[in-house]
């Protein structure tokens, strides 16, 4: 495996190419050292990276510098690092991708649980509530949440007049 890149500290502008190495590194180190940490979840699973990224020139290239908070994501967690399936992704893509979501079908949408409360206006707390009280999935996910607010405890205005929940109707004084 080459060490060298061909890159000097002078050109590794102002710590956004040190970054990069420092993805790259680790991204060797989980896949090829079993002394690291994260090697069960990488090498371990037959996780490896292509020839062509051994050398971090080459990578680099490749992939070139991520956006800000953005971090290397294997598009499918079950195959090697390698230009073809990687890209840089914000955390809440890590998240999708994990191998720990949970991904739900829909009629023909598939998407982590996340990603339907997400749009689906269901926050995560109220579709797990759902779930435990015997909800299906899709039902969980694409039913609008009630209107909660502050309307609903305290009653509503109409007209220019205050309908409390109790029923009695009182004037609003401009």
């Amino acid at each position: 495996m080459a060490r060298t890149h061909g890159l000097t500290a002078n050109n590794f502008d102002n710590g956004r190419l040190r970054r990069v190495h420092r993805i790259w590194a680790n991204m060797l180190q989980r896949c090829t050292n079993p002394n690291n940490a994260r090697f069960a979840d990488y090498g371990a699973r037959g996780i490896k990276v292509c020839k062509r990224w051994e050398r971090f020139d080459l990578f680099l290239a490749d992939m070139g510098v991520p956006p800000p908070k953005h971090t290397l994501d294997r598009k499918n967690n079950n195959r090697g690092y390698s230009p073809a399936n990687c890209q840089w992704a914000d955390a809440f893509q890590q998240a999708r991708n994990s191998r720990r979501a949970t991904h739900v079908t829909v009629g023909n949408v598939t998407q982590c649980i996340s990603e339907w409360c997400r749009s689906s206006g269901v926050s995560y707390g109220l579709y797990k509530a759902r779930m435990k009280r015997g909800w299906t999935q899709e039902r969980a996910l694409t039913t609008p949440p009630a209107n909660r607010g502050l309307r609903a405890l305290w009653g509503v205005v109409e007209n220019d007049d205050f309908v409390p929940r109790a029923g009695k109707v009182m004037r609003i004084k401009p």
